[in-house]
């Protein structure tokens, strides 16, 4: 197995509300709680789950838009949060962020030449104006972008438009990873499949990673090697893509298959509709984050925090009762 290309190890995310009571402050709310994973080289790795269950944080922890409280990321062994000087910028370079809304991330005052201009001087890539030109014309062919919008200001593209556009952006510095969050979660089953790909187009030519973030399951299938699923900043089960759905092992990673969409009208799946509410997010949580939402959930499940267990290679199950499930 190959040195991994990011290693995340035990982090921990809290946020605080800023209120105060009469003797004390509010308790922080709990974003992620004791995440590891790895991703490899050439891989894509799919994180899942509900809104709110700490998927971008961790996007963005690994990205250094934020900090973790505790634990350690590491980029190709080297400690993110000790890189200084020209090696942090050749992290900044190697790992690029795709937002949600990726129109707020463009200068509204530029075209998209110069837009993708800056970045590239930034890192010192370019050699000379007629070069990059032509790459970026042939970038653009590459993503199915006519070139002449390259000059073409922000505000003048599609929503489809401007989706291709940030993933070019990304794309033209030749990093190792990409990190989308929730891509296409608003945009129509078409422009999905020609977005997902245009990203693997681009990453079978161009060779980066992938951690792709979003609360579709379906979709995580098609394009991922491997997936995480969270329920409120924990990890529930991680598996190849495959096995995940074959194999389900976690009561909560089975409701949110039981929730895709059968385009057969005579399916007899059974939806799993849960119970309650997410438990809110403060203060510590004893046992089993899921337990009271589970419905499979014993005594034990409550008091006890499960530890992970691998059922086969590369398939891990936090649950004390994977078999059941």
């Amino acid at each position: 197995m190959s040195i991994p290309l990011i290693e995340v190890k035990n982090i921990k995310k809290n946020y605080f509300s800023g209120g105060y009571s009469l003797f004390m402050k509010n308790p922080p709310a709990r974003a992620i709680e004791k995440i590891s994973f790895k991703i490899f080289p050439g891989e894509t790795v799919g994180l899942a789950g509900e809104s709110g269950c700490g998927k971008t944080t961790i996007g963005r922890i690994i990205s250094l838009l934020e900090k973790p409280a505790e634990g350690e990321v590491f980029f190709k062994g080297n400690p993110l949060m000790q890189m200084r000087g020209n090696v942090l910028k050749n992290f900044r370079k190697n790992v690029q962020f795709i937002f949600q809304d990726s129109y707020f991330s463009f200068n509204p005052r530029k075209t998209l030449f110069n837009i993708i201009k800056m970045g590239l001087q930034n890192f010192h890539l370019i050699e000379d104006i007629n070069t990059l030109s032509m790459n970026l014309h042939h970038l653009f062919e590459e993503g199915g972008v006519p070139k002449k919008y390259l000059y073409y200001y922000p505000h003048e593209l599609s929503k489809e438009q401007k989706l291709r556009i940030a993933i070019l952006r990304a794309a033209a510095v030749k990093p190792e990873l990409i990190i989308c969050d929730d891509l296409v979660s608003s945009s129509d089953f078409t422009v999905q499949a020609q977005i997902i790909n245009l990203l693997q187009d681009l990453k079978n030519s161009l060779h980066f990673s992938l951690l792709f973030i979003s609360h579709d399951l379906a979709l995580l299938k098609y394009i991922s090697d491997r997936i995480l699923v969270l329920y409120m900043g924990r990890i529930v089960e991680t598996a190849p893509s495959k096995s995940l759905f074959l194999n389900t092992a976690h009561p909560y990673t089975k409701a949110l298959i039981s929730a895709i969409p059968d385009p057969a009208p005579d399916a007899s799946k059974g939806r799993i509709i849960l119970k309650g509410d997410v438990t809110a997010a403060a203060g510590e949580v004893k046992g089993c984050c899921f337990a009271d939402r589970c419905y499979m959930a014993q005594d034990i499940c409550k008091i006890e925090t499960p530890l992970g267990r691998q059922l086969i290679q590369g398939h891990t199950s936090y649950c004390h009762f994977p078999e059941r499930v």
